[in-house]
C-alpha cells in the first residue's frame, strides 16, 4: 500500500485505467488490467460518496453562475 496521499497522487491522473497500469507491476498482462479495473469500478460504485463533498465556496459559485445564465 502507499505510505502517503503524495505517494497515491503520483499514481492517478489517467482514469481507472491509468490507475490500475500505474499500480500494478510493470509488464502485467491485459487481462489482469482488465480484471482489476473491473474489481476497482465495483468497489469505487458502492464507496465513492462516503467522504465526498464540495469544495468550499462551490456552491455559492454554482448558485452565482445559474443566476448569471438565467
Amino acid at each position: 500500500m502507499w505510505k502517503n496521499t503524495e505517494e497515491y497522487k503520483l499514481k492517478v491522473g489517467g482514469g481507472f485505467r491509468g490507475l490500475a497500469i500505474n499500480c500494478l507491476p510493470d509488464g502485467v498482462d491485459e487481462e489482469t488490467i482488465t480484471k482489476t479495473i473491473e474489481l476497482f469500478s465495483k468497489i469505487y460504485d458502492k464507496n465513492f460518496l462516503i467522504k465526498t463533498k464540495p469544495y468550499d465556496g462551490i456552491e455559492q459559485l454554482l448558485n452565482e453562475m445559474t443566476n448569471k445564465c438565467n
